[in-house]
Parts: structure tokens; sequence; C-alpha cells
């Protein structure tokens, strides 16, 4: 992403998704959320996991920095419930 133009960010990882923070290039924040085919091979349970990261991002978007997040989630995480995923996509983006 921002790596290839040569920008510097921050990586964090739990075992359900890293997330890459990079200086805002904006003056908001903005987010992409990357679920593969290794987490599941069905597009809609894909859509429904990616969904699920961006209502807890919307929800925690005002207190965590202005920046840009890649968060790409890991196999693994097909496995955890809501709460799980919640905790650890907090855990990473206010630390």
């Amino acid at each position: 992403m921002q790596t290839i133009l040569g920008i510097k960010g921050i990586q964090r990882r739990t075992p359900y998704m890293t997330v890459r923070i990079f200086p805002a290039t904006y003056p908001y924040s903005r987010y992409a959320v990357v679920v593969g085919t290794r987490v599941f091979k069905k597009a809609v349970k894909r859509n429904t996991l990616r969904r699920m990261i961006m209502e807890c991002v919307e929800k925690q978007r005002v207190s965590w920095p202005i920046a840009d997040y890649y968060i790409t989630v890991e196999p693994r995480c097909a496995h955890a419930s809501r709460e799980q995923i919640y905790e650890s996509l907090i855990s990473l983006c206010t630390a």
C-alpha cells in the first residue's frame, strides 16, 4: 500500500489480525479491511466478517488517532467469536 510510496508505518499483530497504521495523508482517517480466501472460501462469509470489523471501527474510530489503517484478517479469525475479534481490534488500534 503506502510502503510502495516510501511512507513508513507501524505494524501491530494479534493471532486474529494485523493492523498497519500509516501517517494520515488527509485530514481524516481511512480504513481498509482485507479478508482473503484463506479465511473463508465463500464471498458471503468474507463480506459478513468485513462488515462486522467495519462496524467495530465505526464505533471506536472517535477514540483512535487520525491515520490510515490497513487491517488484514488472519485465517485463525474464522473460528473466533465476535467479542474476541472486537477486543483484538481495539487493543491493536489504541495501543
